[in-house]
Parts: C-alpha cells; sequence; structure tokens
C-alpha cells in the first residue's frame, strides 16, 4: 500500500525508473521513454508508471497524469538553477542519502501493484552501487527488470568537460578515475538484467556478449506531433536559419565546431546571411565557453543562443529552421549512441545535415533524404554548407517530403508496440 490508498490493481504494469528530471518533461530521453510509454499503452491493459531518483517522494499524492494510463509519480525537483561542475560533483558525492529514500519509497510503491509488473531502468542509475542495489531488491521481488543502454557510460565520462579553475582541475583529477571505472561497472551490469534494450547496431554487438536476450530498438519520435507542421521555407533574401536542439556540449555535438564553421562561411566563402540557432541548455562552464567563442569570432549577430524551451514547441521551432545540424565526433560515446533528435529532425520535413556516426547513414543518404559531412570538423562542415547554400539543394522540398517517409518508417513508436510488449511480459498470458 502506498500512502493511504488501496492497493493499486491493474492487469499489467510497465515503471520506468530513471535518474533523469522526468517531471521536468524535457529533453531527448523523456521523448523516448514518453514514446516507450505510448507505444505500450496502446494495450488496454497495460498502466505505465514513471519513477525518477530526482524526487524520491512517490506516493498516491503526488501522481500526475501526462498520457492515457502514463503516469509521472514524486514531487518536482528543487532547483538551484546553477549547474556548476561543484555542484555536479558534490550532489554525485553526497547523494546517498536521497537514493536510500528513492529506493524505500520504490520497494514501497512495487508492492502497492497487484497485478503483473515488469521494470525498465532507463539508461542506468547514479553510480554502480545504486545501480546495482536497485537491481537486486526489483529482483528479490521476482519482478523482471530489464535495462534500456543508449549509449556507454564509460563513453559519457570521457566526454566529460574538464573545469577549467585550478582548485577545480585538482578536484577533478582525484574524482575521474574512480568514477570512470564506476561507470565501467555499470557497463558491465546489463549481464545481470532479463534483457536489454538497445539503440544502435554497434551497443547491439558490444552487449549479445553479456546478456544474448536483447531487442534494438532505433530513435523513436512523436511523429504525429510534426504532421500538421510545415516547414516554413524562407525567400532567397532572408536569413539561412541553422538550427540545432538539445543538450550543448562540445565534444558530444561539436557545437564548438559548429559556431566556427559559421565564422569560415562569412570569411572564406562569403555566406554572412547564416544565422546558427541553438535551442537548449548545458553546464555552466559549457555555456560559458561557448559566450566567450562567440564574443571572440565575433559573431553575436549570426549565432543565437535561445535557452531551453518547451518540448512541444519543438516541431514549430524545428520548422522554422532552413537546414538541421547534427554534427557529431566520431567518438566512444556516439560511436555507441544513436542521437534522439534525428527522428525529430527528419519528422519535421527540414533537410538535415549530419556526420557519419553510429546508425546515422543507415537511414540519411546523402542528397537524397538529407545531407552528409565527412567530419565534424568546422573546416569541414562549413565546406558542405556552403555546397547546400550556393546550390540551394535546401530548398528542395523532395529531400524534406523524403526524410519525413523515412521518420514515418522507421522512427514512430507505434509500429514497435507489439515488439516492445511482447518482450516485457514475455510470459503474461
Amino acid at each position: 500500500m502506498v500512502g493511504d490508498q488501496p492497493a493499486i490493481t491493474i492487469n499489467r504494469n510497465l515503471i520506468f525508473i530513471s535518474s533523469l528530471p522526468l517531471r521536468d518533461q524535457q529533453g531527448a530521453s523523456y521523448a523516448r521513454i514518453l514514446a516507450y510509454a505510448t507505444a505500450v499503452t496502446r494495450d488496454p491493459g497495460i498502466t505505465v508508471w514513471l519513477l525518477s531518483t530526482k524526487y524520491p517522494d512517490i506516493d498516491r499524492k503526488n501522481i500526475q497524469e501526462v498520457g492515457e494510463r502514463i503516469y509521472i509519480c514524486g514531487n518536482a525537483e528543487q532547483k538551484t538553477g546553477n549547474n556548476s561542475f561543484t555542484e555536479r560533483t558534490s550532489g554525485k558525492l553526497f547523494g546517498k542519502k536521497t537514493f536510500r529514500k528513492f529506493l524505500e519509497n520504490v520497494d514501497q510503491f512495487l508492492d502497492a501493484i497487484a497485478e503483473k509488473k515488469t521494470v525498465l531502468v532507463y539508461p542506468s542509475i547514479n553510480n554502480f552501487s545504486d545501480e546495482r542495489e536497485l537491481l537486486r531488491m526489483i529482483k528479490s521481488k521476482g519482478i523482471p527488470v530489464f535495462s534500456e543502454r543508449n549509449e556507454l557510460n564509460v563513453g559519457k565520462m570521457l566526454n566529460y568537460p574538464f573545469p577549467k579553475n585550478l582548485l577545480k582541475k585538482l578536484l577533478f583529477a582525484i574524482y575521474y578515475p574512480f568514477k570512470y571505472f564506476d561507470h565501467y561497472r555499470q557497463d558491465k551490469l546489463v549481464a545481470n538484467y532479463d534483457g536489454n534494450i538497445v539503440i544502435s547496431r554497434n551497443m547491439e554487438e558490444r552487449i549479445r556478449r553479456l546478456n544474448p536476450n536483447i531487442l534494438r530498438i532505433p530513435i523513436l519520435a512523436d511523429i504525429k506531433k510534426f504532421s500538421s507542421v510545415n516547414p516554413e521555407r524562407k525567400e532567397d533574401h532572408d536569413l539561412i536559419h541553422l538550427g540545432f536542439t538539445g543538450y550543448l556540449t562540445m565534444k558530444k555535438d561539436s557545437i564548438g565546431e559548429l559556431i566556427r564553421a559559421v565564422r569560415i562561411l562569412k570569411n572564406k566563402y562569403g555566406i554572412d546571411n547564416v544565422r546558427l540557432n541553438l535551442y537548449g541548455t548545458g553546464y555552466r562552464d559549457t555555456l560559458l565557453k561557448i559566450y566567450r567563442l562567440i564574443d571572440k569570432l565575433h559573431l553575436k549577430e549570426n549565432v543565437v543562443l535561445h535557452g531551453q524551451v518547451p518540448s512541444e514547441q519543438i516541431p514549430e521551432i524545428l520548422s522554422q529552421q532552413n537546414i538541421l545540424l547534427l554534427i557529431r565526433s566520431d567518438n566512444l560515446q556516439t560511436r555507441f549512441g544513436f542521437s534522439t533528435k534525428l527522428a525529430e529532425y527528419m519528422a519535421s520535413g527540414v533537410p538535415v545535415l549530419i556526420t557519419s556516426v553510429s546508425d546515422n547513414t543507415t537511414y540519411v543518404k546523402d542528397g537524397e533524404n538529407g545531407f552528409v559531412s565527412c567530419s565534424h570538423k568546422a573546416s569541414d562542415t562549413a565546406e558542405r554548407l556552403f555546397e547546400i547554400i550556393s546550390r540551394k539543394d535546401y530548398l528542395d522540398e523532395s529531400i524534406g517530403k523524403k526524410a519525413r517517409e523515412t521518420a514515418l518508417e522507421h522512427f514512430d513508436a507505434s509500429k514497435y508496440s507489439d515488439m516492445l510488449i511482447n518482450f516485457f511480459f514475455q510470459n503474461s498470458f
């Protein structure tokens, strides 16, 4: 029983457990979780519950319905608004008490559900010891528990932004080896789950060696959100809008290289009517680097940081761009991951420029339903953009139309409903 409420009696329940701030209802990861939830609740006998370590107070008094039979549980996270290196590190070092409270509440929450239940951990929890403890608790109840692995933990660690402050550098140097080893052990935990969902072929091949019960689901999007939005093509004399949405990172999404590419477009190719629109937030240290780079390159009129925007505004924002950018370097994180934003980019019908990392070129064919740059480097990105702009390829509506068709064929969550339900509830009758 949870609080003073009677036990929940529903045929089948899928419980997501995540370290992400799900109640914010923002970001690519939340969109993917919601896509899973929407797909499985096509079966009227299934209800989905979303639980997050970010707000451990889980009871029937703070449940929010975000879709038909889809509920977020827990009080909203109390934010300080200061996403700095010091805050992030202290939160990871001293968050054990909060996680203990979360674990106790999840224990009670699972006991209150009387019918069939399955747990999906997405994508991993805080640290190795916490995830292992959570896994053991769930398994002790005889509940099937799965995980979703969309990138390697050690890959994320390698792409952490390094602080500039001397004291912070020293603290990071001490902290880094321990955290790297912790992430390494977390990646091995896939062997202990009843099964794992993966996002890319590379991840599938790697995890299959540890656990053969595996399901590959590519990037997903709510394609219906984009069906009523038509790309607003700009006239030749207007600004050419280059768009990016998502968390702003230097190493993963090459934001610094994108900014430098705009400078090259102006100085080398004489194209100064471009505007790079960056929608999203990032670590405070990273945002400071971005602002400094814009000032250094004198690009205040050409690069605009719009901040984080509500997810419901994303379809309209994407439609207002001329070219969408997904320029990633080839590293351990991007090689095994697969950017969810590509699904939304293609669903918007606006041409996208990508690099050939992970499964990108499995779905994007250069000149047919999008464009491909040979690398993430500013010079290569600028050269490819110059070709697209000078030939006015970005105005070819057939490219956007084919991109939408690709998204509908491969990235529509509803197409994976039966596959997901069978995977999560394989022993249900």
